[in-house]
């Protein structure tokens, strides 16, 4: 499944989560590894530069310049060292992640957790893996004593995938280093939606910090994959003690969160608004007498609402919301005259003097219209497509906004802001409205209204677009409809944005279509539904146009298309093609056509603008013999007061008889001035200007007709000469019938050409410092190298291509360095990872790029350790639940992985093949629904000797001793062999294991995927399995015994 259709699924389950609960303390299950805090506290290196008791003041600050400051600690959890990361590019982009982080010092560099690269290819084009986040960036010891009352503020911006409950952003707080206070720092934000950039983040840790001598921070993500977290511009400062904070005015209409900006008349009398106020007490003290007031002002500044609620009583860093009994209904009277925009003025007060009073009010905005629905307040915040949503890339593929009328009335027409386009000229667009009961499985399958096709253009960019229905729909009341934009033409690779405002859509009220389904978003398009209007607005305005003077002969006049009445925004066309009011004008007549917002009213006029045309002539350029030229006489022509030549005269006409350019200035009685030039060159071949071709390529080099002799330089005497291949000079001499003999010239050059790109090993590791050859074959037993060069430490490499169509490369690594990387396969090579998606090349000829085969061998030995898995302590019962399906990851003693197992439906797991050395088991315990660690149990008979601890944590260490031996027969080797002619594999069972067995197969994600009996030694058929990571999981008799396997669709490269 796409990620992010998954994400999409995750929104529709947990889309509940509470607003703005980042700033109180969250109870966390999560421990840490012990890490040993600096022995003296710092502060930033310097002394404290606030006085206790100092609201506001600034106590410690860091803005990230120079990179991670010194005593700070980056931690990855999972050993991937997929850390925060500094860096001084604000464009944070790769795969589903493309903005430009700001912030106040962002300039000299900001922290980034980066989950989308992390999961993501080298090239940042398509997601490899969905590995969850689980890293932090720690502070040393700051010392606050002395402080009564504090804030954390920082600066953020975020996107997390892929739950709003089990996926986390987080401030940790502590004052032992020990013992950890969480803090969310989310806003409520869900899953997949953008932050705003930045988001001002401030937290009050007064019960963590105050009067505390050492205090550390983490800024923690875990439970969280993709996307990105940025992060700058810390500072901790005094805390208030008495400050109220209005975090969000809300209305709602009729009870609904579907919140409208502009609601037509029509609808008006109807609708009535509820309000509301979200409060935090930021303070340290309580607050008494708290009551929030709403005004509602018309734009002419009258009050129409007035009302307060009830006094209560907030104590120090609560919540509460504060709502008013008393509703707004949105018209009174049904009169045009209450038409006009509306502001919400939210305030928030006590009985204790405020000590920060600016964050005690809100203002809301709204407009009663004669015909327009909106939610968006006209100005685009961002943008939006389908294809931000969506799986894949769907033509057809569409974006609705709910419109619930509560009147009867009648639909006319859609519009969208259009906010930008990969090329407009292949993008078409449908308006379409739907009856709709209340999910996605309810929209209706054939819309009541569509407009007729629209070729989108360049010129409709970044404004309005308005397409009437081709017929009008009536709307019914308290009935939904999503008025729909369709886009055709994405698969033809083209795409289009449109507008979207700030604020966030509530739940099931903004849709994507992907050509199958229905979801919603929580993002708000710029969509807008009209009506035929209420009749307070006289629907066609009045146009008149103006001009500028008259002017001279290329036209520098202007048109103006003045529009009065009516109802807007307006769309201008005029026949030279501009878009806008006003525009420049054409001698002749200029015609405009000005449409209403609505599209049913279409204006059309003209005006007639004078001009003085350019008549001046000198004809068209002339060739002559070089060496034998007769003067020419060039004439300006008659009527003009001034002539000004290049050569310096001043007359009508002037005399020429040499090769160059010549141009003269005229004016007229008026003043119009007009130039033209002539040019007087030789008759020779033109060869062009110098040129560069691709490699291998052949240009024709062509003198042209009309000489009787020809010779090149390289010997030929045809008119063209086709066999181009080199960088090189060519000339061409050519003489014609009069005897006048001319040359001409060009350089040609190359374009170099390159094949670069990943060398990957089967465990996914980059193949650093192994040799690379390219060759190619004539046949199937001739062999050509041509070239070599050695991977980096990267594992990439680049090789200058030959001028050949199609070429191979192998790889040879070294496998001593890549013992355990590289499974055995029976002939004792395993493929390249990756497909021709991982090979690049420069220069413009196409190439045909095969590879061969890595060679190496794996010399693990038959040492084992295995064992079960159970529940943490606080699940133990006389006998301990077992742990099915986790993954389990086998490193070195360097922390190197080494081996990879999924537990079985007992618990047991069994790692095989190994040499004598210490290694450690890791296991994934968020995977398990407890909130303890799971128990990592060592079983005797697989460990023999060894001595061991029963019951460990989950972060277990073993060591194999040169003294174990095996308790396996002599000669066991099981086995996985691939069939090289199709998609089947054999199993061999070695001697003293039975001949039958079960073969379980789970994919990277550990979902098992292939679960069947089998013979050993007889074919068994996976050829249904994707190419890909999998882990076999092979059993007989009481014996289980994992194998790693990569699945390829290879073809063979000498075909």
């Amino acid at each position: 499944m796409n990620k992010t259709t998954f994400a999409l699924f995750l929104t529709l389950l947990a889309c509940s989560a509470l607003f703005a609960q980042n700033n109180s303390p969250i109870t966390s299950g999560r421990t840490y590894p012990s890490f040993t805090p600096e022995a003296q506290p710092v502060r930033n290196g310097n002394e404290p530069i606030a006085s206790p008791d100092a609201t506001g003041d600034t106590i410690w600050s860091e803005d990230f310049a120079g990179g991670l400051p010194a005593g700070w600690k980056s931690v990855d959890l999972t050993a991937n060292d997929f850390k925060w990361k500094y860096t001084t590019d604000p464009v944070v982009h790769c795969t589903y992640t493309n903005i430009t982080f700001q912030s106040s010092t962002s300039d000299n560099g900001f922290m980034l957790l980066f989950g989308d690269k992390y999961n993501s290819d080298a090239s940042c084009t398509n997601t490899i893996s969905g590995t969850f986040m689980d890293a932090f960036i720690q502070t040393p010891a700051i010392d606050l004593s002395g402080y009564t009352s504090l804030q954390l503020n920082f600066q953020q911006a975020f996107r997390y995938c892929c739950s709003s409950i089990y996926s986390h952003l987080s401030v940790f707080v502590s004052n032992d280093s020990i013992n950890w206070t969480e803090f969310d720092v989310t806003d409520g934000i869900g899953a997949n939606v953008a932050s705003s950039i930045p988001v001002y983040k401030s937290i009050n840790i007064t019960a963590v910090a105050a009067n505390q001598p050492k205090v550390f921070f983490r800024f923690h993500q875990y439970g969280a994959a993709h996307y990105y977290w940025c992060m700058d511009d810390i500072a901790i400062t005094e805390a208030p003690h008495d400050d109220l904070r209005l975090l969000e005015g809300k209305f709602n209409i009729n009870g609904s969160d579907n919140i409208y900006t502009h609601i037509p008349m029509q609808q008006a009398a109807g609708y009535a608004m509820n309000f509301s106020g979200h409060v935090y007490n930021y303070g340290n003290k309580t607050q008494t007498g708290a009551i929030l007031n709403v005004q509602v002002k018309k734009d002419s500044g009258s009050v129409v609402y007035n009302e307060s609620t009830s006094p209560v009583t907030i104590p120090y860093l609560t919540y509460d919301t504060l709502p008013l009994a008393v509703a707004y209904p949105i018209s009174t009277t049904g009169n045009c005259i209450e038409m006009g925009d509306y502001k919400i003025l939210f305030a928030v007060s006590q009985n204790e003097t405020d000590e920060v009073p600016e964050n005690n009010a809100d203002t809301l905005n709204y407009t009663l219209t004669d015909s327009v629905y909106a939610k968006d307040h006209g100005v685009p915040y961002g943008k939006v497509a389908p294809k931000d949503f969506t799986c894949c890339t769907h033509d057809n593929a569409q974006i609705a906004s709910v419109f619930t009328p509560v009147v009867a009335d009648t639909a006319t027409s859609i519009s969208v802001f259009i906010s930008g386009s990969s090329s407009p000229s292949g993008i078409t667009l449908i308006m379409h409205l739907y009856p709709f009961t209340g999910s996605p499985a309810h929209v209706a399958p054939v819309p009541i209204a569509s407009s007729a096709v629209h070729d989108l253009t360049s010129l409709e960019l970044n404004k309005w677009l308005t397409l009437p229905f081709m017929s009008a729909a009536r709307l019914m009341k308290d009935t939904s409809y999503l008025a729909s934009i369709q886009i055709k033409g994405v698969d033809k690779g083209y795409n289009v944005y449109f507008g979207k405002d700030e604020a966030k859509a509530a739940d099931s009220t903004v849709f994507v279509y992907n050509n199958s389904s229905w979801y919603f978003i929580n993002e708000q398009p710029m969509i807008r539904l009209n009506t035929n209007g209420s009749g307070c607005v006289d629907r066609c305005p009045t146009l008149q146009l103006t001009s500028t003077p008259d002017s001279c002969g290329t036209f520098r006049g202007s048109v103006n298309a003045n529009v009065t009445g009516g109802f807007g925004p307006f769309h201008y066309q005029w026949s030279n093609g501009a878009t806008t009011k006003h525009a420049q004008a054409e001698a002749g007549i200029n015609t405009v056509t000005v449409t209403d917002l609505g599209g049913s009213c279409m204006l059309i006029d003209s005006v007639m603008v004078g001009g003085y045309p350019d008549t001046l002539d000198l004809g068209d350029d002339i060739k002559v013999c070089p060496d034998n030229i007769n003067p020419v006489i060039l004439d300006a022509g008659p009527g003009y007061t001034s002539y000004t030549w290049s050569t310096g005269s001043t007359t009508q006409t002037e005399t020429i008889q040499a090769l160059g350019s010549y141009s003269v200035m005229v004016t007229n009685a008026v003043g119009c001035a007009y130039r033209d030039t002539m040019v007087m060159k030789s008759s020779g071949p033109e060869l062009g200007p110098d040129t560069t071709i691709c490699l291998a390529d052949s240009i024709l080099l062509d003198a042209g007709p009309g000489y009787t002799s020809y010779l090149w330089s390289t010997g030929a005497t045809t008119q063209a000469i086709y066999t181009v291949h080199d960088k090189n000079l060519y000339i061409v001499n050519a003489t014609d019938s009069n005897g006048c003999a001319t040359s001409d010239s060009i350089l040609v050059d190359q374009i170099p050409s390159y094949i670069y790109g990943t060398i990957w090993t089967s465990d996914g590791k980059p193949l650093m410092y192994s040799n690379i050859d390219l060759f190619i074959m004539d046949s199937d037993t001739n062999v050509y190298k041509l070239d070599s060069t050695v991977t980096d430490s990267l594992g990439k490499y680049r090789i200058p291509l030959p001028p050949f169509t199609q070429v191979w490369f192998r790889a040879f690594p070294d496998s001593a360095r890549y013992p355990l990387e590289m499974p055995t396969y029976y002939d004792d090579t395993t493929l390249v990872i990756g497909n021709s998606s991982d090979i690049f090349t420069t220069g413009c000829t196409p190439r045909n790029i095969s590879y061969y085969t890595i060679h190496g061998k794996n010399p693990g030995g038959s040492k084992r350790i295995g064992g079960y898995v159970t529940e943490g302590t606080n699940k133990h019962a006389t006998t301990p639940t077992p742990v099915a399906g986790l993954a389990l990851i086998l490193k070195d003693k360097n922390n190197k992985k080494i081996g990879y197992q999924i537990t079985d439906a007992n618990g047991h797991f069994s790692f095989g093949n190994l040499v004598t050395d210490t290694y450690v088991i890791w296991a994934d315990r968020w995977r398990i629904p407890n909130d303890n660690p799971p128990v990592v149990d060592l079983k005797t008979s697989d460990l023999n000797n060894l001595e061991f601890k029963l019951h460990k944590t989950w972060l277990e260490l073993v060591t194999v001793t040169s003294t174990v031996k095996s308790d396996l027969p002599e000669g066991e080797d099981v086995q996985l062999y691939p069939v090289p002619s199709d998609g089947r594999i054999v199993i061999s069972n070695g001697s003293g294991l039975p001949e039958t067995g079960r073969l379980r197969v789970y994919d990277v994600t550990g979902r098992q995927v292939y679960d069947q009996a089998f013979v050993t030694r007889q074919p068994i058929d996976l050829s249904a399995l994707p190419a890909g990571y999998y882990t076999a999981s092979i059993i007989l008799g009481d014996r289980v015994i994992t194998r790693r396997m990569v699945m390829h669709k290879l073809a063979d490269v000498r075909k």
